[in-house]
């Protein structure tokens, strides 16, 4: 059975027919957490919260983990963008170091996040969670390098994520459920009505999408 495929999430809901990512957000309390596979990360807002910042080393002890995040830069939350930056590199050298891909926040800044990308040497996956832009910003975030992941924005018929998504490439995107309490179920059928696909035709899609992203080999 090929299950549905849950990238980014702040509630584990253990379905069997559901292979999910768990957020583990640092200084922050965590959800039991017996998930197979989990992402970490210092979230942007808390750039200029030393506390939390100095909690990012703890990454190289955390089970599971399959992603580095959620990170990125907010231009009205977290504060300085240098700071947001100094931190946002620090998750790009853990991504390079442990070879997993970053799930990135980004509000506001995505020319500086695009900038990064293109001065960088980073090879590692970078996806943009809950992406809500319009399709020109989408085609320019895939013609740099990202790939994005969409959540409940798209249950709105007048969303911008809903067009953005009719216009991606299949294999540059992936579906998420964030913080919201709509099932990953409702998106992805949401999202096959979109593209006018067959279930299981998306559910097919988005695991090699995982697999070829997320699923990498130990150095």
């Amino acid at each position: 059975m090929i299950p549905y495929i849950n990238i980014h999430t702040h509630h584990l809901h253990n379905s069997p027919e559901v292979l999910e990512i768990l957020n583990l957000r640092a200084g922050e309390d965590w959800p039991e957490n017996n998930a197979a596979h989990v992402s970490y990360g210092v979230h942007p807002w808390d750039a200029a919260r030393p506390e939390r910042v100095g909690l990012l080393d703890q990454i190289f002890d955390i089970e599971n983990l399959s992603a580095i995040g959620e990170c990125g830069l907010d231009k009205f939350q977290g504060g300085d963008l240098a700071k947001q930056t100094h931190l946002f590199n620090r998750h790009i050298d853990l991504s390079e170091k442990l070879q997993k891909p970053l799930l990135i926040h980004c509000v506001g800044y995505f020319n500086e996040l695009m900038a990064l990308r293109k001065d960088g040497s980073s090879a590692l996956p970078w996806i943009i969670h809950g992406f809500t832009g319009h399709p020109h910003l989408a085609d320019q975030l895939i013609k740099t390098g990202f790939l994005l992941s969409f959540g409940e924005a798209m249950i709105q018929a007048d969303s911008k994520a809903v067009a953005s998504l009719k216009n991606l490439p299949a294999d540059r995107w992936f579906l998420e459920t964030d913080d919201s309490d709509c099932s990953i179920q409702t998106i992805y059928q949401r999202a096959a009505d979109i593209c006018e696909v067959g279930l299981d035709q998306l559910k097919a899609q988005l695991h090699q999408n995982f697999l070829s992203t997320f699923v990498r080999p130990n150095f």
